[in-house]
Parts: C-alpha cells; structure tokens; sequence
C-alpha cells in the first residue's frame, strides 16, 4: 500500500466586509471597494463587489470602501490587520453632507476640491460650492485653484 500524501497549499486568510447603509440618502448598485497597503499610495487590490469575500494577504491595510447613492458616491475607510485568520469587518454607512465654498481674498473662486479622512485617504472629489455626502469624523479639505496659471492649494 502506498502513503498518502497531502499537500495543503498556503492560501491568504479571507476578509468579509459586512455593509450597513443608512442615512438620508438612497442607495444605488453594489459597492466597491480599494486596498491600500498602510502607508501605500496606490491600490494593492481591487474588489468589484464589496460585499462578497475576498482574499488578503497577511499585514496592516486600509480598505477603502465606496458605495454609490443619489447623491454621489460615499466612501469610507476601514483599518485592518490580517494575520494568519479570516476577518470580518463591519462597515456602517450613516452619511451627512459637506457644504464646500472656495472663496479667496473673499471673492469666490473657481476651484477642485478634495476631501481626505483621517488616515489621508480620498473620500470625496468635487467642485467650489459643492454639496458633498461624506461619512461623520475628522476630514481635511483641499482645495486647488487655478491662479494665472498657478496651481495654488489651500487647507481647512
């Protein structure tokens, strides 16, 4: 009688995101999501539909996770750490809306807004004097504007 032999191959652990959409606004399609390496500027992954598991190799990631509404996308980070095991991360939408006026020396300008979560990720793009939906917390504003053919940044 020959030995049986078996093999497991190493697979990377598997992350579940379970999504919770509330708030004033109408959700639309499936969500998205993007992950991060922690200190990366460029998506490692890319997931069509947020809500169906996946596969993540072990280490410290930032899940940005992106669902569409009747008022524009709504994007929120998560922070996770994989290690040898599945995860399972709640991610509960509850949005409000951002007012954004770019104004300079008091006079309204013409200008890209941008809007980055505590962790530096991207949860909002748009114009001046745009209403944007944003999830609750600490966010930075950034505004560029175009002065004579100056890029000029501004915070808040």
């Amino acid at each position: 009688m020959l030995p049986l032999l078996l093999f497991l191959a190493a697979t990377d652990p598997t992350v579940t995101l379970e999504l919770a959409r509330g708030g004033d606004v109408k959700w639309q399609g499936t969500c998205t999501a993007e992950v991060f390496a922690r200190e990366g500027d460029t998506p490692a992954t890319a997931v069509g539909d947020a809500a169906q598991p996946f596969s993540l190799a072990s280490g410290t990631w930032d899940v940005v996770v992106a669902c569409p509404s009747d008022e524009g996308v709504v994007k929120k980070s998560v922070a996770l750490t994989v290690k040898a095991d599945d995860v399972t991360a709640r991610v509960a939408f509850a949005p409000g809306f951002l007012l954004v006026n770019v104004l300079r020396f008091d006079s309204p300008v013409a200008a890209e807004v941008t809007v980055l979560d505590e962790r530096g990720r991207e949860i909002a793009k748009g114009k001046e004097r745009a209403v944007l939906p944003i999830e609750p917390g600490r966010v930075r504003v950034v505004a560029k504007l175009d002065d004579n053919g100056r890029h000029v940044l501004g915070n808040a």
